[in-house]
């Protein structure tokens, strides 16, 4: 399968950005900082060691940021991480202007955080991973 190619006559968008996991009280805080355009929808999520999705929220960019808590579930042990997943169309539709912008598959798109599938391209932004103990 190969990854989804920019419109020939579009811009190329570089995307940045950043995901940060903090515990505050019996709550985990995903916030996310990107040059996404406002209006983009970003799922943000707690994610376990496993890759299971703990908890998660869809939200939009406002100023370059998102963010969500989630209160800390007993079951949960262990190494977990944050994550902010931005879709195509898997989060819910996204706006006319980030189509116009970034291409109905987000091909124009080039980014570090940048992965593939059938759906189109992909940007995931990770937090370093946060230990809840045993």
């Amino acid at each position: 399968m190969n990854r989804t190619t920019p419109d020939e006559t579009a811009t190329v968008y570089t995307v940045t950005g950043s995901c940060e996991l903090t515990q505050e009280g019996d709550s985990l805080v995903v916030n996310c900082k990107t040059d996404m355009m406002d209006g983009t929808l970003i799922k943000l999520s707690v994610d376990s060691y496993n890759g299971d999705v703990l908890a998660s929220e869809v939200k939009t960019v406002e100023n370059g940021a998102a963010s969500a808590a989630f209160a800390v579930d007993s079951k949960w042990s262990g190494a977990v991480y944050g994550n902010a997943v931005v879709l195509p169309s898997a989060n819910g539709e996204q706006t006319k202007e980030f189509y116009d912008k970034y291409g109905k598959k987000m091909q124009n798109i080039n980014s570090e955080a940048l992965i593939w599938n059938v759906e189109g391209n992909i940007i995931i932004f990770q937090s370093k991973e946060l230990d809840l103990g045993a």
